[in-house]
């Protein structure tokens, strides 16, 4: 059971929304509510109105399966509730198995988001990054500090990752 896919002019100001919250999260280290809200509303009206209550019982379960994913490591500080509620977004226009791939590919992406914005960072700030590794490898304890206690320049806008796997997922018709 699939979500059905959007084409045309739904696909473009899909896309326009999601690059809308790319650039809230790139700019701000925030994903607006309002534009997370609106596309995941679009995406239940699009399921139900094309496929039915099956494609609409999809687009839910699709949802629900992007925020289950990412909970545990918003529990844990290590991102922030707009990636959650952004990927849960997501999921209700891709489904579950769409949600699954958008999560992998924005997972590689990430890292090398993640690596970008590290080398971008002050020689001082890197060797705070260096003794937290290090402590985590002697210990296993991960000391990370919450997404809001980081300064603009070492947060690491992980939406966007998961924005372009979307776009990937959503215009490559992989699902």
């Amino acid at each position: 059971m699939a979500a059905p896919a959007p084409n045309g002019i739904l696909l473009i100001l899909l896309c326009c929304g999601i690059a809308a919250v790319a650039i809230s999260d790139l700019r701000y280290r925030k994903i607006p509510n309002a534009l997370v809200s609106s596309i995941a509303a679009a995406g239940f009206v699009h399921a139900a109105a094309v496929g039915g209550p099956r494609a609409a019982l999809a687009s839910l379960l699709g949802a629900g399966a992007g925020m289950a994913l990412l909970i545990w490591p918003f529990a844990r500080g290590l991102l922030g509730g707009g990636d959650v509620k952004l990927l849960g977004a997501v999921g209700g226009w891709v489904g579950v198995a769409g949600v699954l791939r958008v999560l992998l590919v924005g997972a590689v992406l990430g890292g090398f988001l993640a690596l970008f914005f590290l080398l971008r960072l002050p020689r001082c700030q890197r060797a705070d990054v260096r003794r937290n590794l290090v402590i985590f490898a002697r210990s296993g304890e991960l000391v990370v500090p919450a997404p809001a206690d980081l300064d603009h320049a070492r947060g690491i806008p992980y939406g966007l990752a998961l924005i372009a796997a979307a776009m990937w997922v959503l215009i490559s018709g992989v699902r």
